[in-house]
Order: structure tokens, then C-alpha cells, then sequence
């Protein structure tokens, strides 16, 4: 986006920081997701695996 109104110092450092916060909240909430998923993924395998060495249990 090409903006060509003039603007102060200041006002160009506060959307500059503002800017930056953005950019490592989304990363920070990124990271956050891409744990849970994780840990998602990895409470089903292993759920799935007790649940097959259950069943193996039950047929003897």
C-alpha cells in the first residue's frame, strides 16, 4: 500500500511499532497453535495404540 500523505516522525515510529507487535504476535500465536495440534496428533496415537493393545488383551 503506497500512502503519500506526509506524516510526522512520531506518527511513522508508532505504526512502525505497531507493525512489528503485530508481526510477532501472529507468530507467537502461531507457534502456540502448531504445540497444540501437536499434542493433539500425538494424544490420539497414542490413545489408538492402547486401544489396539486392549483389544489384543480382550480376544485372549
Amino acid at each position: 500500500i503506497i500512502d503519500n500523505t506526509e506524516k510526522s516522525e512520531q506518527q511513522e515510529l508508532v505504526e512502525d511499532l505497531v507493525q512489528i507487535i503485530t508481526v510477532f504476535s501472529c507468530k507467537s500465536q502461531g507457534k502456540r497453535a502448531n504445540k497444540a495440534k501437536k499434542l493433539v496428533q500425538e494424544l490420539i496415537q497414542w490413545e489408538e495404540s492402547n486401544d489396539k493393545g486392549n483389544k489384543s488383551n480382550v480376544d485372549t
